[in-house]
């Protein structure tokens, strides 16, 4: 009793809450890392769930601990965190998926899509083809939202569309259903099919096809500004219409003004829309196809970038060149801090691979476009100060900012946002705050 304890008594042992199951298991993959489907509810099964399998041990008791992996307990456990890095396909995320042409009608170009507000089911189930030459209104659907803003995002070297798949989905909720939200695959990445190299064949390694590559800065600013016309009209082609007599009143002049667009690129797609907003300013044609109202460039400066090339080759050197299932590249994307984001990495690390000989393997050899890393980057910051339109740069830190950004941020030129947390990919790593950054933008400049 409480009453007749001396001071000398020692106190009751507590009763310790939420104690690790498993301690000294710090150095796995999922550790610090967000799990949008684990730690829900409670009682025996989320414990499983929340709980990784434990470590190896060896010695005397290996024998002993081949036994307990062997239970019913530690089968539980190594399901759940199977489950946990299981992929996740584009239409969690996307409402359809289409293919649309580039310059050169060899050339399509896998696009992802969607409009802002809630989702109210899959627009299509099935890929559909824009590279069509159909351009009737009527088939498209009655009622369809008009489209007033699209926001085209460029994905890394190595990434696929997919990699914006989570920062569209928060995005998608701060904005209403005339913004339209497209991701696609640059040349040489996920589906998009190029000629005269045609990487993938119904998601298999394509053996007979070429090794030619070509991902010049120019080459890849050509092709956001032909995605982007092809993506416009796409979503705005039942938008357009005059009476009879051909005239229009001030609606429908409204209505007939082409929709605003906003280009953001991560990396290499930094760099590729931040030229391609330049060829778009002194393109009369593209002006009249929609109204370019700001560049969002996420997580590349020219100074940092170039300073960064020197390791850039060693660092993709030591990247595994093959995995035996998805969920092996899903664990290895977290592991190696690639993506510290768990939910990023289960719809963008899949997209990256292709089956090839019974092991999946990586669908952009990014050692192949070394040639063009210092074209990519080399006069961007002075390009990127030069453009007329709106400017965003986000940032994972102030030291990747260049002399000449520094002074040209302090001076008020462009806007900057820092992403706490976040390591290169800090739109998979942080995809409600790169979102918030991103919505902030467009509700200013392209509303």
């Amino acid at each position: 009793d409480s009453r007749h304890r001396t001071r000398m008594d020692p106190p009751p042992p507590r009763k310790r809450v939420c104690a690790d199951p498993n301690p000294g298991w710090t150095a796995a993959p999922w550790a610090g890392v967000p799990h949008p489907n684990l730690g829900a509810g409670s009682g025996p099964a989320s414990r499983a769930t929340a709980t990784p399998p434990p470590p190896p041990r060896f010695g005397a008791s290996e024998d002993a601990d081949v036994r307990d992996r062997s239970t019913a307990d530690a089968s539980t456990s190594e399901r759940a965190v199977a489950a946990a890095l299981e992929p996740v396909a584009w239409d969690a995320y996307f409402d359809e998926k289409l293919d649309v042409r580039g310059e050169s009608d060899a050339d399509v170009f896998r696009v992802y899509a969607r409009r802002g507000g809630e989702r109210v089911g899959r627009r299509s189930d099935r890929l559909h083809d824009a590279t069509a030459t159909e351009t009737d209104a009527s088939t498209r659907a009655a009622g369809e939202n008009k489209t007033e803003t699209v926001v085209l995002f460029a994905h890394g070297c190595a990434y696929t569309a997919l990699s914006w798949a989570t920062t569209i989905a928060n995005l998608a909720t701060r904005v209403d259903s005339s913004v339209v939200l497209a991701a696609f695959d640059a040349r040489h990445h996920g589906a998009t099919r190029v000629s005269p190299r045609e990487k993938i064949n119904d998601g298999v390694v394509d053996e007979t096809s070429g090794d030619d590559v070509d991902v010049s800065a120019e080459r890849l600013a050509r092709d956001v500004a032909s995605v982007a016309r092809a993506v416009v009209g796409h979503f705005s082609r039942s938008q357009t219409g005059t009476k009879e007599n051909g005239s229009m009143d001030s609606e429908e002049r409204n209505r007939n003004r082409p929709p605003k667009l906003v280009l953001v690129g991560h990396s290499m797609g930094g760099a590729a829309v931040a030229r391609a907003a330049a060829t778009i300013g002194d393109d009369a044609d593209a002006t009249r196809d929609f109204d370019l109202r700001g560049v969002v460039v996420v997580d590349v400066v020219e100074g940092s970038a170039m300073a960064a090339l020197r390791d850039a080759e060693f660092s993709l050197a030591r990247r595994p060149s093959s995995f035996a299932t998805p969920v092996d590249a899903v664990a290895w994307f977290v592991r190696s801090g690639l993506t510290t984001n768990l939910e990023s990495a289960r719809v963008s690390a899949p997209s990256q691979i292709v089956l090839s000989n019974d092991r999946f393997v990586w669908i952009a050899d990014a050692l192949q476009t070394a040639p063009y890393w210092r074209g990519w980057f080399e006069g961007l910051s002075r390009l990127f100060l030069s453009l007329k339109c709106a400017k965003l740069l986000m940032l994972a830190d102030t030291d990747r900012l260049d002399t000449e950004l520094t002074i040209a941020q302090m001076q008020g030129k462009f806007q900057t946002v820092l992403v706490p947390n976040a390591t290169h990919a800090v739109h998979e790593d942080q995809p409600s705050l790169a979102a918030d950054a991103v919505a902030g933008f467009v509700a200013r400049y392209a509303r």
